[in-house]
């Protein structure tokens, strides 16, 4: 797995993207779904939910209730995603483009790769 914040989630886009048999899930926090450098093309992978599902077992994004322009763009993907049969996922925690999103966020994400410890058992 490899994940990322803010431009670090950028990175892991293009590091998980770039090497498919190397990571087998992508944690975005606080960043956009889209790769920075236009000069990389993965829309193969997109274009094939089976092989992308194949490939990624899981696309985990967030964000702080508060970055509303980053939520306004990012919900309405990963929903057609979802629907259109690829493993998205998208969660908001409450605050901005700060810590305490993201600490969720790497909780949540982590528990999704360690098959979904219960709340009471977790020491995250």
């Amino acid at each position: 797995a490899v994940a990322g914040l803010s431009l670090g989630s950028a990175q892991a886009f293009v590091a998980a993207f770039s090497h498919l048999e190397l990571f087998g899930y992508l944690g975005v926090f606080s960043g956009a779904l889209s790769v920075p450098d236009l000069s990389l093309n993965y829309s193969a992978l997109f274009s094939d939910k089976d092989q992308f599902n194949h490939e990624l077992g899981l696309l985990y994004a967030s964000a702080g209730t508060g970055e509303t322009d980053l939520i306004r763009t990012t919900r309405p993907w990963v929903e057609t995603m979802q629907k259109n049969g690829f493993h998205i996922q998208f969660e908001t925690f409450e605050g901005f483009h700060e810590w305490s999103p993201w600490r969720k966020s790497l909780r949540e994400f982590a528990k999704k790769l360690f098959k979904e410890v219960p709340d009471h058992e977790s020491k995250l």
